[in-house]
């Protein structure tokens, strides 16, 4: 599965938003014609990023405009509290819209710090929020989520009651509490009602109990996957790019399963280890 997550996720993707007008993307115009790329962002302590705030010209602002930019917070500081409409900042959308692509360069002083981007030209204003981040290996890629078992596996985080977390049938049968999420911890609910049937009369140790997990190991590829597009690619993030990535992803994560986890998926006598 490891295996599996580093060739899905493998590489990194780095702080920030990446811009606009990349080579091959669909420029699209914001969709109150001066908006922020994405609706948030985190970036890299001490690494300068660029937020990117796109404006439909001449609608909302003409060339030569003044855009203001600012932070509600000393732990993220702007490289210009202003930038200036150019004619070399626009693109055009398909269907004729002329967009201006602004780059708002931001620095983050400290991990954990968080900070409003605000921009203002006369009543117009956009926000984005920012988080700073520890600065990421670049050749690890992401790290492989922590997949434990809900009522079985004690909580990292040492915050559940009694040790190890406790979910009802009604709760998701992949879950996280919003510590979790910082921390890349996935628990699997053994209390939903197919885990608690297939334990109670297959085990652990059965293939319908591995193939189960394989199931849920799925749905967290899908949900890594579909967060990653939405923050890659927020302004084209739609149900038909959804649908697209879940349908690779499942494709990739089946192929490479079908290979490599053989015994574990097929074979009566493989016995799991640490599950």
């Amino acid at each position: 599965m490891n295996k599996i997550f580093s060739d899905l996720f493998g590489g990194g993707s780095g702080g920030g938003d990446g811009g606009g007008g990349k080579s091959g993307t669909v420029v699209t115009a914001p969709p109150n014609g001066f908006d922020f790329k994405y609706p948030r962002a985190e970036i890299e302590v001490n690494a300068p990023e660029r937020l990117t705030l796109k404006v439909n010209v001449p609608q909302s602002l003409p060339i030569g405009a003044t855009v203001f930019i600012a932070s509600d917070s000393k732990g993220v500081s702007l490289e210009s509290d202003k930038l200036y409409i150019k004619s070399d900042f626009i693109k055009t959308t398909p269907d004729g819209q002329d967009v201006a692509f602004l780059d708002v360069m931001v620095i983050g002083a400290e991990v954990g710090a968080e900070a409003t981007i605000k921009a203002t030209a006369g009543k117009l204003s956009a926000t984005t929020s920012v988080k700073v981040v520890e600065q990421k290996d670049k050749k690890s890629g992401r790290s492989f989520p922590q997949v434990l078992l809900s009522g079985h596996n004690p909580d990292p985080l040492g915050i559940a009651p009694g040790g190890s977390l406790t979910l009802g049938e009604r709760d998701p049968v992949v879950y996280q509490r919003p510590q979790d999420v910082g921390a890349n911890i996935y628990w699997i609910n053994t209390s939903s009602p197919m885990a608690s049937t297939i334990y109670d009369k297959f085990t652990f140790n059965s293939i319908q109990w591995r193939n189960f997990l394989f199931e849920r190991y799925v749905d967290i590829f899908v949900k890594e996957a579909v967060h990653e597009l939405y923050k890659k690619d927020f302004e084209n993030f739609n149900a038909d790019a959804v649908d697209q990535k879940i349908a690779e992803v499942v494709r990739r994560v089946h192929q490479s399963a079908n290979e490599d986890l053989e015994g574990f998926l097929f074979d009566d006598t493989y016995v799991a280890q640490n599950v």
